[in-house]
């Protein structure tokens, strides 16, 4: 089992990699950009809720705005 765990993570760590060089290529290395796709929006919000020793109660706002504006 934690063999594949360790596969995992390093495809995680590859996808990662080749993701922040092709946005390094194209001048786009900014939080809004990481944040837009949805990687690394799954990555913030990991950290956010198991790494953070801060409470991030934006996130669960910023989650609910995105609920309400698929319903319009």
């Amino acid at each position: 089992m934690w063999l594949g765990l360790s596969s995992l993570f390093a495809s995680w760590a590859s996808v990662r990699s080749v993701m922040h060089k092709y946005l390094e290529k194209e001048n786009e290395v900014n939080f809004d950009k990481i944040f837009n796709q949805v990687l690394g929006y799954l990555l913030f919000r990991d950290f956010c809720d198991n790494v953070s020793e801060e409470p991030v109660p934006h996130l669960k706002f910023y989650e609910e705005v995105g609920e309400f504006l698929h319903l319009y």
